[in-house]
């Protein structure tokens, strides 16, 4: 299986993610669907394209986080749980999450590289797993 690219822009300094390739590498069968049912900050937007210029959804960083919390990939399903069972208690307990003593996270100075990291880990994830399925 090939796993889509998931592009990304900047816009005003922040990323935004094209919301087909989101949706499909979370593994919604319907991203159309999915983006219209989940997502609240979508906007169209014409993208150069190899194919010429296309009209495209792109969505921010919150309707990624939407869209990752209601896939059932078993990397999205463990994100949400690491979200809502230690992140979101912790915030709530403490007002903050401190991440002292976790592993080195990557610079998010760049808003744009670190989605591509993100995107780029994810996808190593999933074909990992999908060299491992029987």
């Amino acid at each position: 299986m090939t796993w889509p690219t998931v592009r990304v822009l900047e816009i005003d300094g922040e990323p935004w993610f094209v919301a087909r390739d989101v949706a499909e590498r979370l593994g919604y069968r319907l991203a159309k669907d999915a983006v219209a049912a989940h997502c609240k900050g979508a906007v169209k937007r014409r993208l150069l394209t190899p194919g010429g210029p296309q009209a495209m959804a792109i969505i921010p960083e919150r309707d990624v986080y939407r869209l990752v919390m209601r896939s059932r990939l078993p990397e999205a399903e463990a994100f949400e749980e690491w979200v809502v069972g230690e992140v979101l208690p912790a915030i709530r307990k403490t007002g903050r999450y401190d991440v002292a003593d976790r592993p080195a996270l990557p610079d998010f100075s760049d808003p744009v590289a670190a989605a591509r990291a993100w995107a780029d880990e994810v996808e190593q994830k999933a074909k990992a797993l999908e060299a491992n399925r029987p």
